[in-house]
């Protein structure tokens, strides 16, 4: 039970990086998506290719089996763009994130890749509305510390083992979504709503510190979807970008806080 009950809390917390619960442990946990500003820049030019990066800060806490765990860290991530057409772009990141658990020694990296194709169909003087959706994926792999009664034989005796468990997992992604934003002066201020859908595999592995054996485990995770709603104020003189986004669910809240820097454009 010790030990279903703390796997249970790490595959959860691997949520925090875009994955789900696999269907052996947790199946009934919504995915927990990190997700930046979806639109690099709120103007499309053809030809035109930028480079950005952002830093994130993340909070999240989830509710298992009656008991609350938080977790929290940053997330590093470069991202580029290129104008296809007039009102089509073409954007690729790659990230880097690390967070840390409030419980049992929870640490959780993961490096996230994604591609999309933003599309334009609204663009006047002071509104523009964007369209765009693509894919992607994680490699995230979380360990944390977990300590197992262990009965000695022919005795009343019970020894403590100390157990790193490691869960390792390969996600895919599919997401699609849509960005308003309104312009005035040197400023742009938009509202974006993803929605993404996110499954793959998992492995687990446990090892003792006392020389214990214990069985490993390996699964799919099972295809779900989850919503993030965000906010996103631009600076278009300095190319500086203050986002946020959200996800409020039944056992889970999600909170991302980022700052996005244009390192250089072709403008």
């Amino acid at each position: 039970m010790w030990r279903f009950r703390n796997l249970v809390v790490v595959v959860g917390l691997v949520t925090v990086l875009g994955l789900i619960s696999p269907h052996t442990v947790a199946a009934e946990e919504a995915p927990v998506v990190i997700e930046p500003p979806p639109v690099g820049y709120p103007e499309i030019t053809r030809g035109a290719h930028n480079v950005f990066a952002l830093l994130s800060g993340v909070y999240t806490s989830m509710t298992v089996l009656e008991e609350t765990t938080t977790a929290g860290g940053g997330v590093l991530t470069g991202e580029t763009d290129y104008g296809i057409g007039e009102r089509v772009l073409v954007q690729g990141s790659a990230s880097g994130a690390l967070l840390f658990g409030n419980r049992n020694q929870l640490v959780v990296t993961s490096v996230p890749v994604d591609v999309s194709l933003v599309f334009q169909p609204v663009r006047a003087n002071r509104v523009s509305l964007f369209l765009f959706g693509g894919a992607g994926g994680a490699l995230t792999v979380s360990t944390l510390t977990v300590t197992i009664p262990q009965p000695v034989p022919l005795t009343s005796t019970v020894i403590e083992d100390d157990t790193t468990v490691r869960v390792s997992a390969v996600t895919g992604a599919l997401r699609g979504g849509v960005q308003a934003t309104w312009f005035f002066r040197n400023w742009a201020a938009s509202l974006f709503a993803t929605y993404r859908t996110v499954g793959g595999s998992y492995e687990t592995t446990q090892t003792s510190a006392m020389s214990y054996t214990y069985p490993g485990d390996s699964g799919a995770i099972a295809q779900s979807a989850a919503i993030s709603l965000g906010a996103d104020l631009l600076n278009t003189r300095h190319g500086l970008a203050l986002s946020s986004a959200f996800q409020l669910r039944e056992n889970s809240n999600l909170v991302v806080v980022s700052v996005k820097y244009l390192v250089s454009s072709s403008r």
